[in-house]
């Protein structure tokens, strides 16, 4: 399962939100690997758990966690 690519031009779903930033925070996802940004939006996005990503993608609880967390680094050096 794959998720679709982020469309940069979407609507923020944060009233008020600094729209360059809103644009630069989904080009950044859309270029991360596809399965560390679908482990990222399921979680934050969809609020699942590490378990029940890793159902999703046929991938270990701990797997998940570490897909997430370098995801996380890598939007935070590329943001910052």
């Amino acid at each position: 399962v794959r998720l679709t690519e982020i469309d940069p031009t979407m609507a923020s779903p944060h009233e008020g939100a600094d729209p360059d930033l809103a644009i630069d925070l989904r080009a950044s996802v859309s270029r991360l690997p596809s399965a560390t940004r679908d482990a990222t939006a399921l979680r934050y996005a969809a609020g699942l758990t590490a378990a029940e990503i890793g159902v999703v993608l046929g991938k270990r609880p701990d797997a998940v966690q570490k897909l997430i967390e370098r995801g996380l680094e890598s939007l935070r050096e590329t943001l910052l």
